[in-house]
């Protein structure tokens, strides 16, 4: 049977209408579906956000759509935007104001409940602040304060700079004789800015656990030079890189949120700042891997070798060279080279030019990769070999006893005798010409 579907959003776009053709909820509209009815006659539906809460200080849009039998889609409702109740407080800031392992400092803000019941609280009232490490769910309280206009407080002593901290408020009617609980703010935790480093570059991460939308983060590094925090960059990810450094140097950050909440009478933009943290670029990836290429002349071999980028000469310092008789064998190391402008070289092999090379490429901090394996084999030379007949008749062909084509040979010994035993010729001279 037919059954309706909803899809909210929270208001960050403008209204959306269907165009004439457009049935359905498209993507692109920011919409999401929630859930469905089980028939038509079902036109009653609460939205939990499945069971975890809803956020106080947002607007929330839907629309339905029915879906028939054969799964087409109707055209969308009109849209309808509702927001909680403002009857509880409402965090608007968790800023880490001063970074430290013991003695750091945390600024809270939020803003009070506007629409309870006064008639059924008509207080006095109190909030009780408590506050938890972001990976606890037990919570602890830390203050109390006896004024609804009481919407600031700053914790000192705290280890900021390895922890984030999560922080909720509870509304208290406190009547004599009839404290009586309202509501919970939804909890809010500081950013939590993590640096890794890697070559020339630290890359920053952060996590954000907050009731309100966040829409950028501004990223902040401090100038040793002026000892001013320099802005280097905004994003609306929960990551950025800052490039081009130089390793070995400290460089130090932190992050800034620029949020907001999407109904009226909070003030904005909501601006939040994490922990300082620092790092130090090194050198811990491994130069660009080397394409090697061989030849050979039968008497050595050559090689040479290139990077697929030229860039990644900047990073090579040294070559090593190394050799195995067949690629299932060890491989030795039998030269390097300390210039890293010069790639290629000539083997000659103290046995035999056959066999498997391989070149590595090294930077600075001994951070090395190597090339492909290339083999050379003998199949394509030509062996040493004497024929066993020649016609020394001055007819131009074969006049001299000399061998067919030959390679790796550097010299010979050679004694042609007599049948008597004398020798009529001698020579060193691997082409013989007798």
């Amino acid at each position: 049977p037919p059954r309706s579907t909803l899809f909210p959003y929270p208001t960050l776009f403008r209204s959306w209408v269907h165009g004439y053709c457009e049935t359905g909820v498209p993507a692109y509209t920011g919409f999401h579906l929630i859930g469905t009815t089980n028939s038509l006659g079902d036109t009653t539906f609460t939205d939990t956000n499945e069971g975890t809460g809803l956020f106080y200080g947002n607007d929330y849009c839907y629309v339905v759509v029915a879906t028939f039998s054969d799964f087409a889609e109707s055209y969308a409702s009109n849209e309808l935007c509702a927001s909680l109740k403002k009857d509880v407080p409402i965090i608007t800031n968790v800023s880490v104001t001063g970074t430290a392992t013991s003695n750091g400092i945390m600024d809270l803000v939020w803003s009070k409940p506007t629409e309870f019941d006064t008639a059924q609280f008509p207080g006095p009232y109190e909030y009780r602040l408590y506050k938890t490490e972001s990976t606890s769910t037990t919570y602890t309280q830390i203050a109390s304060f006896n004024s609804i206009n009481d919407t600031m407080f700053t914790e000192t002593g705290l280890n900021t700079l390895a922890k984030a901290w999560k922080y909720k408020i509870e509304f208290y009617n406190n009547t004599p004789g009839n404290t009586v609980f309202i509501g919970t703010a939804n909890p809010a935790q500081s950013i939590f800015l993590s640096a890794t480093s890697t070559d020339n570059r630290v890359n920053l991460s952060w996590n954000v656990n907050v009731p309100w939308i966040n829409d950028y983060y501004d990223i902040f590094r401090l100038n040793p030079t002026t000892l001013l925090w320099d802005s280097i960059g905004s994003t609306t990810e929960l990551y950025f890189s800052d490039f081009g450094l130089p390793n070995g140097v400290e460089f130090c950050y932190y992050v800034r949120s620029i949020g907001r909440y999407t109904i009226s009478g909070i003030t904005e933009p909501l601006v939040n700042l994490s922990e300082r943290v620092c790092a130090t670029p090194v050198d811990n990836i491994p130069p660009c891997a080397p394409i090697l290429s061989g030849t050979t002349d039968c008497v050595k071999n050559s090689f040479s070798w290139h990077f697929n980028n030229d860039s990644c000469f900047s990073d090579v310092v040294k070559y090593k060279l190394y050799y195995a008789s067949s690629q299932d064998d060890e491989l030795v190391s039998f030269d390097s080279i300390t210039n890293p402008l010069i790639t290629n070289i000539t083997y000659v092999g103290a046995n035999s030019i056959a066999g498997c090379f391989m070149v590595e490429a090294i930077d600075s901090n001994n951070n090395a990769s190597q090339s492909n394996f290339v083999c050379i084999d003998i199949d394509s030379c030509n062996l040493y070999e004497l024929p066993n007949v020649f016609t020394p008749n001055g007819d131009g062909t074969n006049d001299t006893f000399h061998p067919f084509p030959y390679d790796f040979v550097d010299h010979i010994n050679i004694n042609i005798y007599n049948r008597w035993g004398n020798v009529v010729f001698t020579s060193k001279d691997p082409d013989i010409n007798w």
